[in-house]
């Protein structure tokens, strides 16, 4: 266990591995449901708002909307991956 004490615009803060992983996943966790689920849900949502979705195409909008959430899925895995190589920053940031 590796403490580091950090003076990030004066202000001082203790923090361990431990923490930093912890908090790594429960944001990871949250991003994944808000940024990835949300978008495949959003444009499910918005096409039948705009009566685009229907009985006769449903299963279109399905592969639409699993194209899309697999587009945010890639992008929320690359960010991820950012975000674990500056541990100390994303800590400091969320």
């Amino acid at each position: 266990m590796k403490l580091i004490i950090s003076n990030f615009k004066n202000i001082k803060i203790i923090y361990n591995d431990r923490l930093i992983i912890i908090k790594f996943i429960y944001i990871s966790i949250i991003k994944l449901i808000l940024e990835v689920f949300g978008a495949g849900g959003a444009i499910w949502g918005f096409s039948d708002i705009l009566n685009l979705r229907n009985q006769t195409n449903i299963f279109i909008w399905r592969i639409i909307c699993l194209i899309i959430t697999f587009i945010f899925l890639i992008i929320f895995i690359f960010n991820r991956i950012n975000d674990y190589k500056n541990k100390k920053k994303c800590l400091l940031i969320y």
